[in-house]
């Protein structure tokens, strides 16, 4: 990707993101965005993969994901199942 494609896509998301007014969906883009930031590069992959959590980076990822079940933003095990098979009906024969 050339530099003039880079910088339209940058200020197409930025648009998008502008529009955005629901707080919930901000906080989970931004959570995606950190996550394919961190796996983009191969070194970063490597360094994360190998270095241990410190006890401050585990409470951090239980804070945050008691904070999404306490958010509704996941699914109880009966829902995940029934999507799965819904998307893999071929699986759950």
């Amino acid at each position: 990707m050339n530099t003039l494609e880079v910088e339209t896509l940058r200020r197409e998301l930025l648009r998008d993101i502008l529009d955005v007014d629901d707080l919930d969906v901000l906080k989970k883009l931004r959570r995606c965005f950190n996550r394919l930031r961190v796996h983009s590069t191969p070194a970063a992959t490597e360094t994360e993969n190998l270095r241990p959590y410190t006890m401050e980076e585990l409470n951090a990822r239980i804070d945050e994901a008691e904070a999404e079940i306490e958010g509704g933003e996941t699914l109880s095990s009966q829902e995940l199942f029934e999507h799965l098979e819904n998307k893999y009906p071929w699986l759950c024969k």
